[in-house]
């Protein structure tokens, strides 16, 4: 079993009624709690098609440090925004999740973040990549077995992450960050 950690694109009253505790927009955006394993892995797939939700899979922890040179977990970074607010980032919420609570960016946040990661390709951040420095860390989810190609592991979902904040950046929408 790993650590994933995911992405909600949503729109700011969207939030606001989410913060409020409405159980309307918590089924519409996390689903029911009463789901069965099949009915939940179809909701996934639903979120996913949407273009609203986006999971960067194990490759978080990874990320954040080839962002920041910084080891933590949710709601422990030292780093400044806006990219401490990539992966670690956030205003906690009350929403309970696997490993913690979601944290919550609004739309200005999320748009300095795609302001920070615009100049950051994969081109720009891969000379970051340290092995040494990533198995001294233990930065997961390899830990102290980091390799040089396994950058190609994570290139794919640091892409997709930036490409999602670009786009809900255009569209002026909030992000919740869950694990």
């Amino acid at each position: 079993m790993s650590i994933n950690f995911s992405y909600r694109r949503l729109s700011q009253s969207e939030l606001d009624d989410l913060l409020a505790g409405s159980t309307e927009i918590h089924e519409k955006w996390f689903g029911s709690l009463e789901l069965d394993y099949d009915e939940f892995a179809a909701y996934k797939q639903r979120l996913k098609k949407s273009g609203q939700y986006l999971d960067i899979n194990n490759t978080w922890q990874a990320i954040h440090f080839l962002l920041t040179n910084e080891f933590c977990f949710q709601g422990q970074s030292q780093t400044p925004a806006p990219l401490g607010n990539v992966v670690m980032g956030g205003t906690p919420t009350d929403i309970k999740t696997t490993y913690g609570v979601a944290y919550f960016l609004t739309p200005s946040e999320v748009a300095e973040v795609a302001r920070a990661l615009e100049p950051l390709s994969v081109e720009v951040v891969a000379p970051r990549y340290d092995v040494k420095a990533f198995r001294n860390a233990q930065v997961y989810p390899h830990n102290e077995r980091w390799e040089d190609d396994d950058f190609e592991e994570f290139e794919n979902e640091y892409e997709r992450l930036r490409g999602f904040f670009f786009v809900a950046a255009l569209e002026q929408q909030a992000m919740i960050l869950a694990s």
